[in-house]
Order: C-alpha cells, then sequence, then structure tokens
C-alpha cells in the first residue's frame, strides 16, 4: 500500500505545480481581481491573496465533485459484474430521435 500512496502523493504534486505555474491562472487573477480591490479598505496584497484563498477553494471542490462523479461513472465501465442499465442507450436512442424529427421538421416553420 505504501507505493499507491506515494503515487497519490506524486500525482498530487505534479497537480500542484502544474496549477502553481499555469499563466492562464495568473493572468486570470491579474485582470479580474483589480476590479474588486478598495484600497480604502486596507491592504490590497490581502485582499488580493483573501480572493485568491476563495478562488481556490471553490476550484477545490468543484474539482473534488467532477472527480468524484468520473470516478463513480467509471466505476461501472471497469467491474463487469455492476454493469450500469441499458438506461443511457435509450436516453442516446431519444436523443437521435427527437433530432431526427426536428430535422424533418424543421423546413415547415
Amino acid at each position: 500500500m505504501p507505493h499507491a500512496a506515494l503515487a497519490r502523493g506524486a500525482i498530487f504534486r505534479q497537480g500542484l505545480l502544474t496549477n502553481l505555474l499555469n499563466p492562464k491562472m495568473v493572468l486570470f487573477v491579474l485582470a479580474l481581481f483589480p476590479q474588486f480591490v478598495q484600497p480604502q479598505a486596507g491592504s490590497v496584497a490581502l485582499q488580493i491573496m483573501l480572493m485568491a484563498t476563495v478562488l481556490n477553494a471553490i476550484g477545490l471542490v468543484v474539482n473534488r465533485i467532477v472527480v468524484l462523479t468520473a470516478s463513480h461513472i467509471g466505476n461501472g465501465f471497469v467491474y463487469p459484474e455492476r454493469r450500469p442499465a441499458s438506461w443511457p442507450r435509450y436516453l442516446l436512442a431519444s436523443v437521435y430521435a427527437s433530432l431526427a424529427c426536428k430535422l424533418a421538421l424543421g423546413g415547415r416553420q
């Protein structure tokens, strides 16, 4: 089990480093945050750090939800004894059928 923990730690560090060195995020923060900074309210650096912390916390929650959801969905594909129901096929078929009807009747409007 230590090998799996080490691999997860390495993955976490790689993701953290990638996000810290992401120039798009730096540009986003530099373009967005100055609009909300009020110099008369106190330290500008502290306000920016607080907003960045809130942004990171929200991103952490959203990314955790996405990862857990994708993991849950992926387990249905990996483990054959827990095969998902056939409802996705029927859902996709109904979407295609509704699009076909829309295309067929689209010229009459």
